[in-house]
C-alpha cells in the first residue's frame, strides 16, 4: 500500500475502473464510506456487515431483465507496517539491496526447520516451489537484479546532487526506502525489534499477513453472492499467503472477538494437537484442535486478480515466504487472473505457479492465467499504470467488469513480450545513464574531497 492514508489506493483504482465500466453498463450511484477504513484503529476487529465497504458502486445492467449490481470494495490496508525511515533503516536497506542478488545463488532458508513442523505443514498441503529458471536463466536473473541494484543506488546519490541543485522541488530518496522498503520488510527474519505489540520478535511479514486473513475471513462472514481478491505488487504476495495459510494456522491470525462471533460452519477440527512453533503464535484462548474449514471459506470466493505481481522474484529469492498449498478447496469457477508486462521489471508470468501440482481431492484447484497486458510503455511508470489506457478496446478495467457484473471469461488483449522487452531495456539503458553520469560526477567530488582531507591531514601529522 507504500505510504498512502486509509482508503486512498482503493478510490484511485476505483476511480479508474468506474471510468472503464461506462459503456459496459448504467453506472448509477457511488459513494464512499468514510467512516469505515479512514476512522478505524489497525488492531480493530473487521466488521461482518456489507455496509462497512469502504466504497460502494451501484450499476445497472442490461439484459433481458435489467439487473441492479452493487459492488462493494473493502481494503486490507497495512502502510502502518511497513519499512521506517532512519539512519539504521537506511543501512540496512542499502546492504539489504546490495545482497538481494545473491540470494539466487545461497542455501534457501527452510521455514520449516523442525520435524514436528514440517510433519505438520506437509499434513497440511503445504509445499514449497522450484523455481522453473535453469542455470543460465538463474545467471541472468542476476545480472538484471545486480543491474537494478546498482541503479537503485545510483538514484539515491543522484537524487542527493538533484536536491541541493532543485531544493525543495525534488523528490526525496525516502521515496526508495519507503516503496523497496516494503519487500526489505516483508522477507526479512525475527530480531528482538521486529513485530508489533501482539507479535513481538516475529517476522514483519507476520502482523502484515494477519490484516490479510482478518479481511478475508470477514468477507466470507458478509454473505456476498460472490466476491474476488484485487492486488497490486507486493499486495499479490501477501494476498496469495493468506489464500494458501493451512487451516490449522488461520485460527491463529484472529482477535479472540472474531474466533467467537464466527459462525460454526467455518470452524473445523485439526488432527493433531501439536502448537509449537507456530507463526503467529497459538493464543491460549484457542483450543489445539481448532482450525478454520477453508472449504467453507473460500465457498464463495470468484477469483483472485494479480497485477504487476513480483511471486517469481519470491520464489527464485525466498520460496520460503511464497509457500503453496495443494489442497483443492475452491470453486468450480474460481479463477486467478494474472497481469504482467514486459515495461515492469518487477512482475512476470508466474510459470512456478502455472506448474503447481494439486492434490486429489473433491474440490478445485486455483488455476492460473497469465495475460501479458501492454499497458504504459515507459518502464519507469509501467508498474503502477496497468489500469490505464481506458479508451482502448479490452483494457483491464473493462474486462474484470465483463468478469464481475457480466459473468464473461476474461479477455484481454494481449501485446507482444519480446518487442516491448526490447523497447523497455532501451528505456532503461537510457535512464541508467542519465542517472549514473551525476552519480559518478558526485563520486569523483567525494573522493576528491576525501583525497584533498588526506593529504593535509598528513601534512599536518608531518609537520609535528
Amino acid at each position: 500500500m507504500g505510504e498512502q492514508d486509509p482508503g486512498a489506493h482503493a478510490e484511485k483504482v476505483v476511480r479508474r475502473l468506474v471510468k472503464s465500466w461506462e459503456k459496459l453498463c448504467d453506472i448509477r450511484q457511488t459513494w464512499v464510506n468514510p467512516s469505515s477504513a479512514s476512522e478505524a484503529p489497525g488492531n480493530a476487529v473487521p466488521s461482518k456487515s456489507p455496509d462497512s465497504a469502504r466504497i460502494i458502486v451501484r450499476v445497472v445492467v442490461a439484459g433481458e431483465v435489467a439487473e441492479k449490481i452493487d459492488v462493494h470494495f473493502h481494503e486490507a490496508w497495512w502502510a502502518d507496517l511497513g519499512q521506517r525511515t532512519g539512519f539504521k533503516n537506511w543501512w540496512r536497506f542499502i546492504v539489504w539491496l546490495c545482497c538481494s542478488p545473491w540470494a539466487l545463488f545461497r542455501g534457501k532458508a527452510n521455514q520449516y526447520n523442525k520435524k514436528l513442523w514440517m510433519k505438520r505443514a506437509v499434513a497440511a498441503g503445504m509445499a514449497e516451489l522450484k523455481s522453473p529458471r535453469s542455470g543460465l536463466g538463474r545467471l541472468g536473473q542476476f545480472l538484471v537484479l545486480g543491474f537494478f541494484s546498482l541503479f537503485a543506488l545510483a538514484t539515491v546519490l543522484t537524487w542527493g546532487a538533484l536536491r541541493r541543485l532543485l531544493q525543495r522541488f525534488a523528490p526525496s530518496p525516502v521515496v526508495l526506502l519507503q516503496y523497496f522498503g516494503d519487500v526489505q520488510a516483508y522477507q526479512e527474519g525475527a530480531r528482538p525489534d521486529t513485530g508489533t505489540g501482539r507479535d513481538m520478535a516475529l517476522p514483519p511479514r507476520v502482523p502484515i499477513r494477519r490484516r490479510m486473513v482478518e479481511e478475508m475471513v470477514a468477507m466470507a462472514e458478509r454473505e456476498y453472492d460472490r466476491w474476488y481478491v484485487m492486488a497490486h505488487s507486493l499486495g499479490t504476495v501477501v494476498a496469495v499467503n493468506g489464500l494458501m495459510e493451512p487451516d490449522y494456522l488461520l485460527p491463529n491470525y484472529l482477535r479472540k472477538k472474531h474466533w467467537y462471533r464466527l459462525d460454526k460452519r467455518f470452524k473445523a477440527v485439526w488432527k493433531t494437537p501439536d502448537t509449537k512453533d507456530m507463526r503467529p503464535r497459538r493464543p491460549t484462548w484457542l483450543k489445539p484442535h481448532d482450525a478454520i474449514a477453508r472449504e467453507e471459506l473460500f465457498r464463495k470466493l470468484g477469483g483472485l486478480v494479480t497485477y504487476g505481481s513480483p511471486l517469481h522474484l519470491f520464489v527464485d529469492l525466498w520460496p520460503h515466504i511464497v509457500l503453496v498449498n495443494s489442497k483443492k478447496v475452491f470453486p468450480e469457477d474460481c479463477e486467478w487472473i494474472n497481469l504482467y508486462s514486459p515495461f515492469d521489471p518487477v512482475s512476470g508470468a508466474l510459470r512456478a505457479f502455472a506448474q503447481l501440482q494439486w492434490d486429489a481431492g473433491a474440490g478445485h484447484p486455483l488455476l492460473l492465467k497469465s495475460f501479458c497486458l501492454s499497458g504504459s510503455r515507459r518502464s519507469f511508470v509501467a508498474h503502477n499504470r496497468y489500469l490505464d489506457g481506458l479508451k482502448k478496446a479490452g483494457n483491464l478495467g473493462a474486462a474484470l467488469g465483463n468478469w464481475w457484473l457480466r459473468g464473461q471469461n476474461v479477455t484481454i488483449v494481449q501485446g507482444s513480450y519480446w518487442s516491448g522487452w526490447l523497447w523497455s531495456f532501451v528505456q532503461i539503458v537510457v535512464g541508467a545513464a542519465a542517472v549514473g553520469v551525476p552519480a559518478a560526477a558526485e563520486i569523483a567530488v567525494i573522493c576528491t574531497l576525501a583525497s584533498e582531507l588526506f593529504s593535509h591531514l598528513l601534512d599536518y601529522l608531518c609537520c609535528r
